[in-house]
């Protein structure tokens, strides 16, 4: 079966080959980043030299496997927020979640304020957004826990080598970097810390 062309492959250092389409393109206007600036790169090419003898990685034609690597997701999950959420899944965490039974317990104004809002994209990596729907679902714990659920995702290790935070689902962590990394990145940012 052949994905549509507005998706990025993404390599898994399994093998495996991961599509992003809907986050990529439906990403509204969160704070992280998908290009990495040279000084974001040379940070990384540090990390990367510190971590080739360990994990046994030339340098000098391996950049595809060290992409496919910090593309992977780590042993241990670590939590980011999303930086785009569709109505679909809005709607798909209320009725799923257990949430739907408890929107009758909300207040007219509360209930038509949530609906309004997961009517569109949302940002939930932004702090009044997590705000306004934790205030939309009042004293609700079933209907917030579920909305809360959809908020944040497994981080890639590039992710959360520029992610800051605690990365649990109780304090998922904010990205400053966005998605998978490219083998050019790579071969750039070694070629930048070539000195040191």
């Amino acid at each position: 079966m052949s994905k549509p062309a507005t998706e990025m492959r993404l390599p898994r250092a399994d093998g495996s080959v991961r599509y992003m389409g809907k986050l990529i393109l439906n990403k509204q206007s969160g704070d992280a980043k998908t290009m990495l600036t040279d000084e974001m790169l040379i940070t990384l090419g540090n990390d990367i030299r510190a971590k080739a003898p360990s994990m046994s990685w030339n340098l000098v034609n391996m950049a595809d496997e060290i992409a496919q690597w910090y593309s992977g997701y780590p042993e241990a999950a670590y939590y980011v927020y999303r930086t785009g959420v569709g109505p679909d899944e809005w709607r798909e965490a209320v009725m799923n979640g257990g949430g739907a039974i408890q929107l009758d317990g909300l207040t007219a104004s509360k209930r038509d304020s949530l609906l309004w809002a997961i009517q569109g994209y949302l940002d939930p990596s932004k702090a009044n957004i997590r705000a306004a729907i934790s205030d939309f679902c009042s004293d609700k714990a079933t209907l917030k826990a579920s909305m809360q659920s959809i908020m944040y995702r497994t981080a890639r290790r590039i992710e959360q080598f520029y992610a800051t935070g605690t990365g649990t689902t109780a304090s998922p962590a904010l990205m400053a970097y966005e998605g998978g990394i490219s083998l050019s990145s790579v071969d750039r940012a070694i070629q930048l810390t070539a000195g040191s």
